[in-house]
């Protein structure tokens, strides 16, 4: 990817910068760490040590990030003669577009943050060599890696230019990268610390605020890239312009952008906890502690397996399981609070799982050797534990367990009895019989004390006392004893 000989000349006479020629001499020793050179670097013109260093550089493959940027550039010379000089005149040249765009990727992710300066030429040349053949529908194509400048880089602003000619929505991976790229829109800490996780949660929120994807108008801007090449060996060369036609540069327009910003933020907020915990231990990323500080989908594919294998052995119903057990299938690292049972619960729910005891309306959380029991719950359900009838429903079962248990057994005669009467409750949501059935499961392994009860029937009025106290004598009986 270089010119060696003693003739390659430019449009002013001369010849090109980047020109490696053999009859110049070259130094024993060069060191391309240190600074040779002037801002216009010419091979034939730079002193032998520099022409030393720069061959050692060369034949080190181009890679050490600690050389001076003053090689690089010399090296770029070259790609860029060969791209637009080259390229101009000979459609084979164009052939080496691919290998040349693959050659600035590579060089920008090594020396793009050490020079701003070659970061925008670099890149600049890269739009070139990208869309100089003018690929059409880019919208559709998975978006190549690019780094952050003070301008959105051209592949982006032709991408979404053409969405708006065709009159589709943006996709959600052409708006992720728009969001990453775009000068005018910042992302917080949690949206680059934890940014698997804030691409997931982007595509999430994108649909929810954008349907199918934002529909951009077509503006009157038209979008063009005027090149301002780097080597001095253009000089004298016409201007270098690329036109798209009608297309236009939606970028100019702010309220695209502004609902973008509105995206950005709602696929962060929900990693802020999340982020802080990473941020002060990186090791605890996979543990449930940490996982427990974001949805169930965005967790990663171990934890996912963990999870799934549970909700295989729940199936349609419920399974019972010491709470110790349900901790360490999914990783947990330290002993849990009430606050990280409560996340817990919150977590499993959101990916349609039940948590009994119910932590989340005031139940006691569990020691790790105590039973809980998880259930399936519809998926488009959301669960009401606070309305009356559920928690009469409730009051009753715990009451029903008390009695069902004074003769020291909570038969299967009583259980059944219970369970059917449970199912028979029509007034119930699915949901929430679910739950009844699975706090019964609780209730069965420690039935609860009348003591506590005591207090929570004294508010009811006497008339719904006498019905559960009819309710509680069809229990006693229920195995042909009272």
């Amino acid at each position: 990817m270089v010119y060696v000989g003693t003739s390659l000349s430019t449009p002013q006479g001369g010849n090109d910068p980047c020109l490696i020629d053999p009859s110049k001499s070259v130094a024993r020793q060069g060191d391309y760490t240190e600074r040779e050179m002037g801002y216009w670097p010419s091979y034939s013109e730079i002193s032998s040590t520099a022409r030393r260093a720069y061959l050692n550089w060369l034949a080190g493959g181009r890679k050490d990030p600690e050389a001076d940027v003053g090689y690089v550039f010399l090296f770029f010379y070259g790609l860029e003669r060969r791209a637009i000089i080259d390229g101009a005149m000979d459609e084979v040249t164009q052939a080496d577009w691919p290998v040349i765009a693959a050659e600035l990727r590579r060089l920008l992710a090594i020396y793009g943050e050490k020079s701003h300066s070659f970061r925008r030429y670099a890149s600049e040349l890269l739009d070139w060599v990208s869309l100089a053949s003018h690929p059409s529908k880019l919208y559709e194509k998975p978006v190549p890696e690019f780094t952050k400048t003070i301008e959105l880089p051209l592949y982006i602003r032709l991408a979404l230019g053409q969405a708006a000619v065709d009159g589709v929505p943006v996709p959600a991976h052409l708006a992720l990268a728009w969001a990453k790229l775009e000068p005018n829109t910042y992302l917080r800490t949690p949206a680059t610390r934890c940014s698997e996780q804030f691409g997931q949660l982007f595509a999430q929120k994108y649909a929810e605020l954008c349907g199918s994807g934002m529909v951009l108008p077509r503006n009157r801007t038209k979008l063009k890239l005027v090149y301002r090449p780097a080597s001095a060996g253009f000089r004298g060369y016409q201007e270098l312009k690329l036109t798209f036609k009608d297309t236009p540069d939606v970028t100019v327009l702010t309220a695209p952008i502004k609902k973008l910003q509105d995206v950005v933020e709602a696929a962060t907020k929900p990693l802020e906890s999340f982020s802080r915990m990473v941020g002060k231990n990186p090791d605890a990323t996979a543990t449930l502690e940490a996982l427990l500080q974001l949805p169930a989908p965005l967790w990663p594919e171990s934890a996912q397996k963990a999870l799934q294998a549970l909700k295989a052995r729940m199936g349609e119903g419920m399974v019972a399981l010491p709470f110790q057990d349900l901790l360490s299938a999914l990783g947990a690292k330290t002993a849990f609070t009430k606050d990280k049972t409560a996340s817990l619960a919150r977590t499993l729910e959101s990916a349609n799982v039940g948590f009994e005891p119910d932590v989340l309306s005031g139940a006691k959380a569990p020691k790790p050797e105590e039973q809980v029991v998880l259930f399936a719950l519809p998926p488009s359900e959301q669960l009401s534990r606070a309305n009356g009838p559920y928690l009469a429903a409730a009051l009753t079962l715990q009451l029903a367990s008390a009695v069902a248990s004074a003769d020291g057994q909570f038969g299967t005669h009583e259980m059944g009895h219970l369970r059917e009467t449970v199912l028979s409750w029509k007034h119930l949501s699915p949901g929430q019989t679910r739950r009844l059935l699975a706090h019964l499961r609780l209730l069965m392994q420690a039935p609860a004390s009348l003591t506590v009860l005591k207090k929570k029937f004294e508010p009811l009025d006497l008339s719904i006392k006498e019905t559960i106290a009819a309710f509680m004598a069809t229990v006693a009986q229920s195995d042909g004893e009272v």
